[in-house]
């Protein structure tokens, strides 16, 4: 899922701007309620799905038929994942952009 890319971003935000918080904010508690989280944000954007019928569809351009979802929202599924994306790509950029900014500007050692 794209929510755990985010999860690994802010890992690497927290160790390099507070190092000597890290192992607080990443206990195995708090960790396992984010992958939790992760795991549910990730249902968030299909959850429609579920709901929409399984039939056997006959494939447009072989003569065969497939097991498959008839999605009568088709046009949500390409927007939630782009949403998603979005949503997920522009926290991640700011953390490792933040984390280059400080690595590269900021440490002593050159």
């Amino acid at each position: 899922s794209q929510f755990l890319g985010v999860l690994m971003a802010l890992n690497r935000f927290t160790a390099i701007f507070l190092p000597l918080r890290h192992d607080q904010i990443w206990c195995r508690r708090n960790l396992f309620l984010l992958i939790l989280l992760c795991l549910l944000l990730s249902i968030v954007p299909t959850w429609f799905l579920l709901y929409d019928p399984l039939e056997f569809v006959r494939d447009r351009w072989e003569p065969v038929y497939v097991l498959g979802v008839v999605w009568s929202h088709n046009h949500e599924v390409w927007l939630n994942m782009a949403l998603v994306t979005v949503v997920c790509t522009v926290p991640s950029s700011i953390f490792y952009a933040a984390c280059m900014i400080r690595l590269c500007f900021f440490s002593k050692s050159r």
